[in-house]
């Protein structure tokens, strides 16, 4: 196994599950939202870190998936869509803030990651045959839009769970030998 690999697995087996399980110890995440841990609790570095982390996961792992299998991607909108995840992290969300600094930041949030879903969705549907790693991608995603639903509004639980198991999936999708370069 590559030294390459062996850091992704560190990066996004080991750490990024970490960092996702500090919220747990500052705020009830089945209804507080990472936001609230980094704007009102004082901890940007960790709300920013845990973008960045979550975001080049989903950019880099995504591209890997992409190009073995020789997928018609838009590279530039991919970072655009990623760029945008970190992005909205950056913005404050205070209540004593101006109103539309505060939709700037849940629609930049909102968007970004609607668009990173569909882009997956449309590989999915382009290339038909999906081996397990994908089904189960397709599953989180589900999982996830649920995680949403249920309380009604975007929670920690959401966020942390569309960090951890997309990062999780991606990693087996991109490093798995059954994900080899197949032409549709």
């Amino acid at each position: 196994m590559s030294i390459k690999r062996w850091i992704y697995l560190f990066i996004f087996c080991v750490f990024n599950p970490l960092i996702n399980l500090l919220p747990f110890c500052w705020i009830d995440v089945f209804y507080d939202n990472l936001s609230y841990i980094g704007n009102t609790l004082g901890h940007p570095v960790y709300l920013i870190l845990w973008a960045c982390i979550s975001a080049f996961g989903f950019y880099d792992l995504s591209l890997r998936c992409w190009q073995k299998t020789l997928f018609p991607f838009k590279k530039r909108l991919h970072q655009i869509i990623c760029i945008s995840m970190v992005l909205s992290c950056t913005i404050p969300y205070v209540p004593q803030s101006s109103v539309w600094i505060q939709d700037l930041h849940v629609w930049l949030a909102i968007l970004s990651v609607g668009a990173f879903v569909l882009e997956w969705l449309t590989y999915f549907g382009w290339k038909k045959d999906l081996v397990f790693w994908e089904k189960v991608l397709l599953t989180s995603f589900a999982f996830s839009f649920l995680c949403l639903c249920i309380p009604g509004h975007i929670t920690a639980s959401t966020e942390i769970s569309f960090s951890t198991f997309v990062n999780l999936i991606l990693v087996n999708v991109a490093f798995s030998k059954r994900h080899a370069t197949i032409e549709p």
